[in-house]
């Protein structure tokens, strides 16, 4: 196996661990104002009785066909191509995936690393990211089936059988789980609203100092949420989480962010970023 393909495999391993020295490290509403709209009526006043000579002139009008749509590239044709630490470089653009029942499809202004995982998940990056792979800001899309309950969270979950028997079902209102935690300090951080759905986010913090935790690559950590093909996801204290999730086209799907914790800003402009070029369909 060359060193990269080891790189690779080490970061998909701390993607989704659970603690075992690797945990998951995946961590703007835009809303468009209706344009103003002005009504003029005019009145139309009779004209004098008058002698007249009448010339015609014929009006010739245009039919400009419209632009045709964007054709979306599929992230898996970028494999292969210019490297960007663990992951591969992609030029600003359209670009497509499928993630289980879900087609994602985003619109990115600015060069980003696309990182290809083995399981039903959407890991971006910024561009230039390190090789150590796992200590980068970044964002996934995945469909989560289970949360860990707040008794369970800061215990490492087996890692057989890959969803733990404590978890349980993605609640319908996520921040009813979130506000469960003791371990967790958490604040809303927004809506996004899409032309096909609504998802609501949170930023989560792990304070250690409020229950138990257990060390992993991203400090004192907590396991999270279950992805039936990677393992309990985790957050640790080293780093920030935004957790989103999806309404409308993308009802069941949950994003997570990650960022080292001095590296915040950068992680808010990239998620916004991606966020605001994304569109949904089944």
């Amino acid at each position: 196996m060359s060193n990269r393909n080891r790189i690779v495999a080490i970061v998909l391993t701390a993607l989704v661990g659970t603690a075992c020295g690797a945990g998951q490290e995946l961590a703007g509403p835009s809303s468009t104002a209706p344009a103003n709209t002005t009504s003029t009526t005019s009145s139309t006043v009779a004209p004098k009785a008058t002698t007249s000579t009448t010339s015609t002139t014929a009006e010739s009008s245009t039919t400009t066909a419209p632009a045709p749509a964007a054709e979306a590239r599929s992230l898996s044709e970028i494999e292969g191509g210019t490297a960007s630490g663990v992951g591969w470089l992609a030029e600003p653009g359209l670009y497509e995936a499928t993630v289980g029942q879900y087609t994602i499809r985003i619109e990115m202004p600015e060069a980003f690393t696309y990182i290809p995982t083995p399981d039903r998940a959407l890991v971006l990056a910024p561009a230039g990211i390190p090789d150590n792979g796992w200590q980068v800001n970044l964002i996934a899309f995945t469909p989560f089936v289970g949360v860990i309950p707040a008794d369970q969270i800061g215990i490492h979950q087996p890692h057989d059988p890959i969803v733990p028997d404590a978890a349980q079902p993605i609640p319908q209102d996520l921040s009813t789980w979130l506000g469960s935690i003791n371990q967790m300090t958490v604040e809303a951080a927004g809506t996004t609203e899409g032309d096909s759905f609504i998802a609501h986010s949170w930023n989560v913090i792990v304070d250690p100092e409020s229950g138990p935790t257990f060390p992993c690559d991203y400090g004192q950590c907590l396991g999270v949420l279950a992805q039936e093909d990677s393992g309990v996801w985790v957050m640790g204290d080293e780093f920030g989480f935004r957790l989103w999730q999806f309404d409308g086209a993308g009802d069941g799907l949950l994003g997570f962010g990650q960022a080292p914790l001095e590296h915040l800003d950068a992680a808010d402009g990239f998620y916004e970023m991606v966020m605001g070029g994304l569109s949904l369909g089944g």
